[in-house]
């Protein structure tokens, strides 16, 4: 989970935002210290942004985690310590060294060459964040100690619904104290902990995938959407949990895979052979989330357990009692969501996978997959969760960062 260490313009430009959209902030005493010096600029204008700083961090002390010491990260020759910039580049120098999750937001851009001379991860707040503040992740991250956590889970079983979670959003709580997490889901009244399939079928590797799990393996949420890095468990947590209420538990009559059949190199027309030649490589990762992987899936096949199809053909159709696995469904357009969705009969759920950031469509938050999970954001009967881990190995995380700055 990233920390997100914050330059004096940020605060003076977007205070308010920056808090409605990181619950993990790092602010240095060179920061507060130039605020207290601009509450008495000669400018009216930076004297009101500088003091409206100030009111928004009081308001949101439980994201902070305030670095008062200097540091002994050592700038190359040719900063000169006394300009502030390079006071705070130090102390950056010193967190990073002991956190490399730490990302730096900046709009000046000197502070920004700087910090890529430096070799630090840095974004400007309008680059990646105006993007992320619109795509609901279906969760919020808080950190505090004992005494804050029990006052927040008495406040919103209280009614006092502070931090405007929605049915079904998750709350990841961070505990100073014991340096553990936990993890519960909000119903619209209360939190209530994670109900989480056998360890046997599936096991959560982070909190993000143990609140994936809850979501699937919870039979009253018919629609659920599992979004999230390159590696990071969508397709194998939805296909694990669909074969095991299907196959094992007899809840459903079927399983359905519904994909797009497009990829990076050439249309599926160009291909020989038969529909199903054609098709058959794009549903390998289905196969490769079954345990008895190529077997398995010939078995199910053969008994009418499992089908896969692409959009087209969906037209007319009704699926009672099945689990519709909708995969790669960043490469859908809004019809084909639409179409897609409106299959579902009696009975049936549907588990959407996808990935913006690779969609062969729209890679920005404007993906008609991220809208539809904004737009149906607090409905009883959806759910979903942003995972932001890649859990295939370290060779794969190199590979999910390349081209990203991170």
């Amino acid at each position: 989970m990233n920390k997100y260490f914050v330059d004096t313009n940020i605060l003076m430009q977007y205070p308010k935002k920056l808090f409605d959209t990181y619950s993990q902030v790092v602010i240095c005493g060179v920061v507060i210290e130039e605020l207290d010096k601009l509450k008495n600029s000669s400018d009216s204008n930076k004297q009101y942004q500088a003091r409206l700083a100030m009111r928004i961090l009081q308001d949101n002390e439980d994201k902070i985690e305030y670095v008062l010491k200097d540091s002994n990260y050592q700038l190359p020759h040719y900063f000169s310590r006394d300009s502030n910039d390079n006071r705070i580049l130090s102390i950056l120098g010193g967190l990073l060294y002991e956190d490399s999750n730490i990302v730096t937001l900046s709009n000046d851009l000197n502070f920004k060459l700087k910090c890529k001379c430096l070799n630090f991860k840095v974004i400007s707040f309008g680059e990646f964040d105006d993007a992320d503040a619109n795509i609901y992740k279906g969760y919020k991250y808080l950190s505090g100690d004992t005494d804050f956590i029990n006052n927040l889970l008495n406040d919103i079983n209280n009614g006092i619904n502070t931090y405007e979670f929605v049915v079904n959003e998750f709350l990841i709580l961070n505990n100073l104290d014991s340096k553990k997490s936990i993890e519960y889901r909000f119903d619209g009244d209360k939190f209530l902990q994670l109900k989480l399939p056998d360890s046997k079928i599936i096991k959560g590797l982070n909190s993000l995938q143990r609140c994936a799990l809850d979501l699937l393996n919870n039979n009253k949420i018919p629609i659920v959407a599992i979004n999230g890095e390159v590696g990071s468990g969508k397709t194998y947590s939805c296909t694990r949990l669909a074969v095991n209420f299907t196959v094992d538990k007899g809840l459903y009559d079927k399983v359905l895979v519904v994909r797009e059949a497009i990829g990076e190199g050439k249309e599926v027309g160009f291909l020989k052979g038969t529909f199903e030649d054609k098709t058959k490589l794009f549903f390998r990762p289905i196969e490769q989330s079954l345990k008895g992987g190529e077997f398995e899936l010939q078995s199910l096949i053969q008994h009418g357990t499992l089908e896969s199809t692409i959009p087209f053909y969906l037209k007319g159709t009704t699926f009672p009692g099945t689990i519709i696995i909708c995969d790669e469904s960043e490469d859908l357009s809004k019809k084909q969501l639409k179409l897609v969705g409106t299959r579902l009969g009696k009975d049936s759920r549907i588990f959407f996978a996808g990935d913006y950031k690779q969609s062969s469509i729209d890679y920005s938050y404007g993906n008609p997959l991220v809208q539809m999970c904004n737009e149906l954001k607090g409905k009883k009967e959806f759910g979903c969760v942003y995972l932001d881990e890649d859990v295939r190995s370290d060779a794969s995380k190199i590979f999910a960062n390349l081209f990203t700055g991170k």
